[in-house]
């Protein structure tokens, strides 16, 4: 009798529970856009960073100040590699963190990857661009007029590229317009089993 009685009360805790989690899910605010800075986004900008691929702390280094191990070999070829915590322009807003890792720079083009990283989703970019970007000091007063409008002005573009895809394009082919890939059938070396009869 007491062990139906537990199992029965067990079982209501556990639909209880589901409801309770069903209604702060319908509860909770739809995530941050992508593209927009968050406690979260800034964190995983960070780890992002410093787990790269492409190990950006190998150019812009482990302390974001330009001296990695390969600025020595960039700065020889007539690249300054900037420094993430010195100070930045007012007109300067995350968008041109995030272009730079999307499709590169003029001074980085010459580079083996361009500096584009399309391998990187557009919301690890982003989380890059805003953590990268947070490193900098605050602009002084009497241009925080200047970079706030810098900001909006940028934030308006990123918010037309994606009202209507989940990427933004920008310079580079979209897969729809790239050529198809060889059938396999058709790529030197390939050998099928002989089917059985």
């Amino acid at each position: 009798m007491f062990r139906g009685k537990a199992k029965e009360m067990q079982s209501n805790k556990f639909i209880i529970s589901g409801i309770l989690i069903l209604a702060i899910a319908a509860c909770s605010p739809e995530p941050a856009p992508i593209h927009e800075a968050t406690p979260e986004s800034l964190y995983k900008g960070s780890i992002y960073y410093a787990s790269s691929e492409y190990n950006c702390k190998n150019c812009h280094g482990t302390a974001w100040d330009g001296n990695g191990p390969e600025a020595k070999a960039l700065k020889e070829q007539g690249l300054e590699v900037p420094a993430f915590t010195d100070a930045t322009a007012p007109e300067v807003t995350p968008v041109d963190y995030f272009k730079a890792m999307t499709v590169g720079t003029d001074k980085t083009k010459e580079l083996p990857s361009g500096h584009a990283y399309q391998s990187h989703t557009d919301r690890a970019r982003w989380a890059m661009a805003h953590y990268l970007y947070s490193l900098a000091p605050p602009v002084a007063e009497k241009d925080a007029a200047k970079r706030k409008a810098a900001i909006h002005a940028a934030m308006e573009e990123v918010k037309k590229a994606y009202a209507t895809s989940r990427r933004w394009n920008m310079g580079y082919t979209p897969i729809s317009e790239r050529p198809q890939s060889p059938k396999l059938e058709d790529m030197s070396g390939y050998n099928p089993a002989p089917a059985e009869e």
